[in-house]
């Protein structure tokens, strides 16, 4: 309204803007701006409202998308578990868990395990790294076939009195019920191809179950993934 007394002929008329609000409302409501933009030409079929269409459009996408996840149609389905928007894979990467995919069969070694018991278990394993767990089932740690290697050849004659425990690294465990999207979030955000899995006792006392790895979470996602289809 000031506009059009400021500087009358070349505003737009107020009644106009109602119609571009409902674009952008559309458009922040629905995340699919460019159905807002064509709907409300079409209503009008005028060509002065495109650039105003397309500025409200999207502000109020960006809008909407920077303060809510989802919209009004994928909210809905995502309530559900069912995530349209990145299709079946992230909904089937979120209804399974770890326990779904987790390696019990893996063999830690003790502590006091020395240099040759550590490379035979580094042998017997594809995923990359060895658990170090105290007898009680305990989690020491982890190491990596990369610093086992670094010990053997930076260390020299040393790399004969090493244990277990002087190589390990702390690991945060998974826990069995996490879903696999959060192990392999845990994985990238660590730069990991597998981490320690627990289960607490009755005690509430952390116990290592087994090996998380990423070839075990695309196996179980490929097997999922193929019945979900």
């Amino acid at each position: 309204v000031l506009g059009n007394q400021l500087v009358p002929g070349h505003i737009v008329h107020p009644a106009a803007w109602g119609l571009v609000g409902m674009a952008g409302m559309v458009a922040g409501a629905t995340r699919a701006p460019l159905t807002a933009i064509f709907m409300v030409f079409e209503m009008t079929d005028d060509y002065n409202f495109v650039v105003p269409l397309m500025i409200v459009a999207v502000v109020a996408y960006t809008t909407a998308k920077r303060f809510a996840p989802y919209g009004l149609y994928d909210g809905w389905l995502a309530g559900r578990g069912e995530h349209l928007s990145h299709g079946v894979d992230l909904a089937v990467m979120d209804h399974l868990q770890v326990h779904d995919a987790i390696d019990e069969d893996v063999r830690p070694v003790a502590p006091d395990a020395t240099i040759d018991r550590l490379v035979a278990a580094a042998a017997a394993t594809e995923s990359g790294v060895i658990p170090v767990v105290e007898t009680d089932g305990t989690l020491v740690g982890m190491i990596s076939h990369h610093a086992l290697r670094e010990a053997l050849v930076a260390r020299g004659e040393l790399a004969g009195v090493l244990l277990a425990e002087d190589l390990a690294e702390p690991a945060d465990p998974l826990r069995q019920s996490q879903t696999l999207r959060e192990a392999l979030a845990a994985m990238n955000a660590r730069g990991l191809d597998a981490l320690p899995v627990v289960e607490h006792d009755e005690d509430g006392i952390a116990r290592f179950a087994g090996l998380l790895s990423r070839a075990r979470v695309l196996q179980t996602y490929e097997r999922a993934l193929t019945s979900a289809v």
